[in-house]
Protein backbone atom coordinates (compact mmCIF):
# COMPACT_ATOMS: atom_id res chain seq x y z
CA UNK A 1 0.00 0.00 0.00
CA UNK A 2 1.40 3.32 -1.11
CA UNK A 3 0.49 6.60 1.15
CA UNK A 4 -0.24 9.93 -1.32
CA UNK A 5 -2.58 12.49 -1.28
CA UNK A 6 -6.28 12.53 -2.35
CA UNK A 7 -7.38 15.52 -3.68
CA UNK A 8 -10.92 14.04 -3.38
CA UNK A 9 -10.40 14.12 0.58
CA UNK A 10 -7.79 16.60 1.02
CA UNK A 11 -5.81 14.91 2.91
CA UNK A 12 -2.90 12.05 2.98
CA UNK A 13 -4.36 8.72 1.34
CA UNK A 14 -3.84 4.81 0.32
CA UNK A 15 -3.32 4.07 -3.03
CA UNK A 16 -4.17 0.10 -3.31
CA UNK A 17 -2.24 -2.02 -5.48
CA UNK A 18 -4.51 -3.81 -8.08
CA UNK A 19 -4.42 -6.83 -5.89
CA UNK A 20 -5.76 -5.11 -2.77
CA UNK A 21 -8.86 -3.95 -4.44
CA UNK A 22 -9.49 -7.42 -5.89
CA UNK A 23 -8.92 -8.98 -2.47
CA UNK A 24 -11.48 -6.10 -0.81
CA UNK A 25 -14.06 -6.70 -3.43
CA UNK A 26 -13.75 -10.71 -3.50
CA UNK A 27 -14.16 -10.39 0.37
CA UNK A 28 -17.10 -8.03 0.11
CA UNK A 29 -19.26 -9.33 -2.49
CA UNK A 30 -18.18 -12.62 -3.13
CA UNK A 31 -17.80 -13.58 0.37
CA UNK A 32 -20.53 -10.93 1.67
CA UNK A 33 -18.29 -9.72 4.55
CA UNK A 34 -19.24 -6.25 5.51
CA UNK A 35 -16.88 -3.37 5.54
CA UNK A 36 -16.62 -2.88 9.24
CA UNK A 37 -15.73 -6.73 9.63
CA UNK A 38 -13.05 -5.97 6.76
CA UNK A 39 -12.00 -2.51 8.99
CA UNK A 40 -11.29 -5.28 12.16
CA UNK A 41 -9.96 -8.24 10.49
CA UNK A 42 -7.29 -5.79 8.62
CA UNK A 43 -6.46 -3.73 11.74
CA UNK A 44 -6.25 -6.67 13.86
CA UNK A 45 -3.32 -7.68 10.75
CA UNK A 46 -2.06 -3.96 11.75
CA UNK A 47 -3.56 -2.46 8.72
CA UNK A 48 -5.73 0.92 9.62
CA UNK A 49 -8.28 1.58 6.76
CA UNK A 50 -11.37 2.80 7.27
CA UNK A 51 -14.60 2.29 5.59
CA UNK A 52 -14.93 5.37 3.71
CA UNK A 53 -11.28 4.67 2.43
CA UNK A 54 -12.76 1.10 1.37
CA UNK A 55 -16.13 2.39 0.05
CA UNK A 56 -14.31 4.38 -2.47
CA UNK A 57 -12.16 1.73 -3.67
CA UNK A 58 -15.46 -0.15 -4.06
CA UNK A 59 -17.18 2.66 -5.95
CA UNK A 60 -14.06 3.23 -8.50
CA UNK A 61 -13.81 0.18 -8.85
CA UNK A 62 -17.73 -0.71 -9.78
CA UNK A 63 -17.59 2.24 -12.28
CA UNK A 64 -14.27 1.33 -14.03
CA UNK A 65 -15.72 -2.35 -14.44
CA UNK A 66 -19.62 -1.64 -14.68
CA UNK A 67 -19.68 0.78 -17.24
CA UNK A 68 -18.35 -1.56 -20.03
CA UNK A 69 -20.95 -4.12 -19.37
CA UNK A 70 -23.52 -1.34 -18.80
CA UNK A 71 -22.57 -0.30 -22.21
CA UNK A 72 -22.53 -3.80 -23.77
CA UNK A 73 -25.92 -3.85 -22.45
CA UNK A 74 -27.41 -0.52 -24.02
CA UNK A 75 -25.87 -1.20 -27.50
CA UNK A 76 -27.53 -4.90 -27.64
CA UNK A 77 -31.34 -3.27 -26.07
CA UNK A 78 -30.88 -0.84 -28.57
CA UNK A 79 -29.57 -2.96 -31.66
CA UNK A 80 -32.40 -5.77 -30.44
CA UNK A 81 -35.37 -3.72 -30.03
CA UNK A 82 -38.63 -4.81 -30.26
CA UNK A 83 -41.99 -3.21 -29.44
CA UNK A 84 -44.64 -5.86 -28.46
CA UNK A 85 -48.09 -4.56 -27.98
CA UNK A 86 -50.94 -6.21 -26.37
CA UNK A 87 -51.72 -9.42 -28.64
Amino acid sequence: MFYGSDTHAGAAAAIFSVSTVAHLMMSKFGLGVPHCRLKRDLADQGVPLDRGTMSRYMERAGNTLGAPVVHAMWAHAIANAQVNGPN
